[in-house]
């Protein structure tokens, strides 16, 4: 984990971010695999995919990504509490 992301990796054989230092253009098709970002909601706790999260904001230059509408809302009313506990890698308890 990395500045709050964590980065998945799916697909067929073992997992191995390796395969993707020199492009997996040279990979075979049947062992591709797709890099998905996960990231914490910094409101409740969550794991949340960026790609499909239901709700982002950007705050002082950083873009927090959360898994409903309800955390973006109560997000942007306490941006700087969130942001917080956000850099800290917790949420809030619910």
């Amino acid at each position: 984990m990395e500045g709050g992301r964590v980065v998945a990796v799916l697909g067929p054989g073992p997992a191995s971010l390796t395969s993707f230092a020199g492009g997996c253009s040279a990979c075979p098709v049947a062992d591709r695999r797709q890099v998905v970002l996960m990231t914490t909601d910094p409101v409740c706790g969550m794991t949340v995919e960026e790609s499909t999260a239901k709700a982002w904001a950007d705050h002082e230059g950083n873009r927090y990504y959360f898994c409903s509408d309800a955390c973006h809302d109560e997000f942007e009313a306490h941006p700087d509490e969130y942001a917080g506990l956000a850099d800290q890698g917790a949420g809030a308890s619910p």
